[in-house]
């Protein structure tokens, strides 16, 4: 923003020594000052189009600045010195305000060319016609432009400070909200459940009807054949493997249970999927018939 700041001060001051010495050569039109205008359109307009250049690194931009400032201010005393020198003596306070621009909207080291430069500009624009090259007129430009520069230094760097301070904490950074879904998404994505229900709905189908396809398990089959013992005519002993059988017996009923919970559980998974693809085609339905239901906000809730 300060660089954009800098070029309008250049602009301006391209335009005020234009008209200067526009002005001058329609009323004394001298070498000195044809020369001086040839000058300073050549040099503002090269310079001002090598400013909008993209893609200049900052220190680049800086020395750039720099130079432009003190060239800038070097002119401009000069041209003053040259046009207005009859009719107005205030060097000082020109070069000063000239300086304190510059280093308000370039920074210190543009402060510093251009204080520099302004100095020796009003040393042989101003100072050296009249022969007033004494010890307290150049302490009084020097002072003026170190004055001008150290200023506008302090407000390049503590504007900026005291702008951050009177604004506050920095909010935090808003979030903008996401857009809502336009009604196509919102079909696409209805559409994209309702496959994916169906196809749960299926499997589970299918899981079904292979457990009611599978034979109940037989009892009897896995048994062992027992051979009857020989007769015995003094005692009869106890069955053999009675404790095998029952343990195979509450084997075959843990897994009759089993089977039954998993066909039940099943069965109430197929009745859920049902009742949520009927909701969703009902949605779907309503969404076809009706479009721009499903774009419209809803109505805020009342206090």
């Amino acid at each position: 923003m300060r660089h954009n700041f800098f070029t309008h001060l250049r602009i301006v001051t391209f335009v005020a020594l234009l008209s200067l010495l526009i002005m001058r050569a329609r009323h004394a039109p001298t070498v000195s000052v044809l020369a001086f205008l040839l000058l300073v359109l050549c040099w503002f307009a090269a310079t001002l189009l090598l400013e909008r250049l993209p893609g200049q690194p900052p220190r680049a931009r800086l020395l750039g600045n720099t130079l432009y400032a003190a060239l800038d201010a070097y002119l401009l005393m000069m041209v003053t010195a040259e046009t207005i020198a009859g009719t107005w003596n205030h060097p000082f306070q020109l070069m000063g305000a000239y300086v304190f621009l510059a280093s308000l909207l370039g920074g210190p080291v543009v402060g510093s060319g251009s204080a520099l430069a302004g100095w020796c500009g009003l040393i042989n624009g101003w100072l050296l016609p009249i022969q007033e090259l004494q010890w307290s007129t150049l302490l009084t430009g020097g002072g003026a432009a170190l004055g001008a520069g150290l200023f506008g230094t302090v407000w390049h760097v503590g504007l900026p400070l005291l702008l951050r301070a009177c604004q506050g904490p920095a909010a935090p950074p808003h979030t903008p909200a996401a857009p809502p879904l336009q009604h196509s998404d919102m079909l696409a994505e209805m559409e994209s459940q309702w496959r994916k229900i169906s196809a749960e709905r299926d499997a589970t189908q299918a899981r079904l009807r292979e457990l009611e396809a599978q034979p109940p398990p037989d009892a009897t089959a896995s048994m062992p054949v027992e051979t009857p013992p020989p007769p015995d005519t003094h005692a009869t002993p106890p069955p053999a493997n009675e404790n095998e059988l029952q343990t195979r017996l509450n084997e075959v009923e843990s897994a009759l249970t089993k089977d039954r919970a998993e066909k039940d559980a099943l069965a109430a998974e197929k009745q859920r999927l049902m009742a949520e693809i009927s909701e969703l085609s009902n949605e779907l339905m309503a969404a076809y018939t009706n479009p721009l239901s499903t774009t419209e906000p809803p109505p805020p809730a009342a206090p």
